[in-house]
């Protein structure tokens, strides 16, 4: 069964069909084993499961949706997890300016604006 083949290697998730890729039963136990899984499926406009996923792994926020990679909440908690995860926001001059944004990456030592602005 696919559940079977996820529970073996996360990496199969890439070989199902589309409709398989889309089943949160499917797709969480490969997210479990690793957030890279979140690349070859379509829940990666999914809201709560990617917001699950950036808290854990930070960087994961490079496979979330591009309206995701520009949600304040979304890059807040992969920031918070991984300050490298900036890198792969979508759109950098809302979410840069962003006070709560700012300041989770001051406190993991990056400066996003000058502290007079």
């Amino acid at each position: 069964t696919a559940a079977a083949l996820i529970k073996a290697d996360w990496r199969c998730l890439a070989h199902l069909s589309d409709a398989r890729k889309a089943d949160k039963k499917i797709v969480e136990p490969a997210l479990k084993a690793s957030s890279d899984a979140l690349e070859f499926t379509p829940l990666s406009n999914d809201k709560k499961l990617v917001l699950g996923v950036v808290k854990k792994d930070g960087l994961a926020l490079r496979h979330a949706s591009d309206a995701l990679r520009a949600s304040k909440e979304i890059v807040l908690a992969a920031v918070k997890q991984n300050v490298e995860a900036l890198k792969y926001v979508s759109d950098m001059d809302v979410l840069f300016a962003d006070k709560d944004i700012c300041a989770a990456a001051k406190k993991k030592g990056v400066l996003l604006q000058d502290d007079d602005a």
